[in-house]
């Protein structure tokens, strides 16, 4: 790997703000079963097919280890914003574009960290509200709207990279 200027980069107002909204997303998937596990039956659903539809049940405990792996990939997503200078970049990094590729690179993780939380809560209250009997499950439009979002946002991302501004004052 190239020797790559390792440069800290302070926090934007929108980092803050991802931050927040993905501490509490995270937070919230702990709380919400907490919240409802005694009054879930035993069995609950725990994977739904393509058309939002329950196919896969499992023990109510298992709410816990939706809880555990996003927790799992949150922490292990706020590691990588510490270290933007091993990312894999689609343009050569110098010390004029530096500070603009990481800071593009580090909200991208940020975004998607806090996209996949949110999404890992929408996923642990579908199946808290399924299981209680008021939901059906969770909507034929989760599907390809989560692949929407994940898909839209890389790639606007890495679109973004690739124009990348050649300065030091950055957008953001």
């Amino acid at each position: 790997m190239e020797d790559r200027p390792k440069i800290e980069l302070s926090f934007t107002r929108w980092d803050l703000l991802l931050e927040a909204l993905g501490w509490m997303t995270l937070i919230a998937t702990w709380i919400v079963p907490m919240f409802y596990y005694s009054s879930l039956p035993e069995r609950i659903p725990i994977h739904f097919n393509a058309a939002g539809i329950p196919d896969g049940f499992s023990q109510r405990g298992s709410l816990w280890i939706i809880a555990g792996i996003n927790t799992f990939l949150y922490v292990g997503m706020s590691l990588l914003t510490k270290v933007p200078h091993i990312y894999n970049y689609s343009v050569d990094i110098t010390p004029e574009n530096a500070e603009f590729q990481y800071r593009n690179a580090v909200f991208m993780v940020r975004y998607l960290k806090t996209l996949v939380s949110a999404i890992f809560l929408y996923a642990m209250v579908s199946v808290i509200m399924v299981a209680l009997g008021k939901w059906e499950g969770t909507g034929s439009w989760f599907l390809p709207v989560f692949i929407v979002l994940m898909m839209g946002s890389t790639v606007f991302f890495l679109v973004r990279a690739s124009r990348g501004k050649r300065h030091k004052k950055t957008a953001q």
